[in-house]
């Protein structure tokens, strides 16, 4: 919603990029200076990553956004995750946990939420990476396919889908990235 980013932006500071009414104990990382930093009630301080114990809090995010309670959540996750065949099951197993915490999560906040986990595709002959590097993502994205349907296909009951957007893009040839102007061709008739 591109309207949303362009009212939630003006809530951060221009030049820092820090929350302009932050409360007690806000944390942010800072992308220039690549440090977490904590609003101690009057300034901006210095955090170490290590004190930090980060957890996946559906409601309070939507509470810091103001966000209304929402009947179907929609996500894509790994589309970058996923390089190598060699470390995917480490890769898959921290995945895997992320996503039920997220799930859990969402459900503890929102429990008549709809959840749908879309698989990604997979970039088919596509890109400047060369073959190899492009089979080899391929395949992974196969074992991810493969595994998101085993882990979490068959959960409709819980409120948990899959979308499998990988099975419907061509898998040789990716997907098209010439880009038309939506109605380019019409004509107004039927």
């Amino acid at each position: 919603d591109w309207d949303y980013y362009e009212n939630v932006k003006g809530m951060f500071d221009a030049t820092t990029g820090y929350l302009k009414a932050p409360n007690a104990d806000d944390v942010q990382y800072d992308n220039a200076l690549s440090k977490f930093v904590r609003y101690d009630g009057s300034a901006w301080v210095d955090i170490a990553e290590s004190t930090l114990n980060f957890t996946f809090n559906f409601a309070k995010y939507r509470q810091a956004w103001n966000i209304a309670q929402p009947d179907v959540f929609h996500s894509m996750l790994g589309t970058n995750d996923f390089s190598f065949p060699a470390t995917f099951d480490a890769t898959y197993a921290t995945f895997k946990a992320r996503y039920e915490t997220m799930i859990a999560s969402i459900k503890a906040d929102s429990p008549n939420c709809k959840i749908i986990i879309a698989i990604p595709v997979s970039s088919g002959r596509q890109g400047v990476d060369g073959i190899a590097t492009t089979e080899r993502r391929k395949r992974v994205f196969w074992m991810l396919a493969k595994a998101i349907n085993a882990d979490f296909g068959g959960r409709e009951s819980q409120g948990v889908y899959i979308a499998d957007y990988h099975s419907t893009v061509d898998r040789t040839f990716g997907y098209d990235r010439t880009f038309e102007k939506p109605f380019f061709n019409y004509t107004g008739s039927e």
